[in-house]
């Protein structure tokens, strides 16, 4: 969902053989990517998701959570309390974190 352009290419480079990518984050500039290696040879599956389908995606990620079949563990660097606002957003900005949690109360 992210739609930053080194997340791009790394879900790109990760992605199995046979592999379905959906798109969702909208990336700020334009994305290069090897075709051939990340996409044809891979005989990977891409499509972009806008409007509704978006509000689908979100219930299906919903109940996969619910149903505790999808850890997001992997993908939280961090975690800050909402005072560490300002100190988080630089960490996005130089590339030390990608996904952050942010708690009102404090860290957890």
């Amino acid at each position: 969902m992210a739609g930053r352009t080194d997340a791009i290419r790394t879900g790109f480079k990760i992605l199995r053989l046979g592999g379905r990518m959906f798109l969702l984050g909208i990336p700020s500039k334009p994305v290069e990517l090897n075709l051939a290696e990340e996409v044809i040879f891979k005989g990977a599956t891409v499509q972009g998701i806008n409007g509704r389908r978006m509000y689908q995606t979100w219930y299906q990620m919903t109940a996969l959570l619910k149903a505790n079949k999808l850890d997001l563990h992997p993908v939280i660097t961090n975690r800050i309390a909402m005072k560490d606002f300002a100190s988080g957003m630089e960490l996005l900005k130089t590339g030390e974190a990608s996904k952050i949690l942010v708690y009102p109360n404090g860290a957890k």
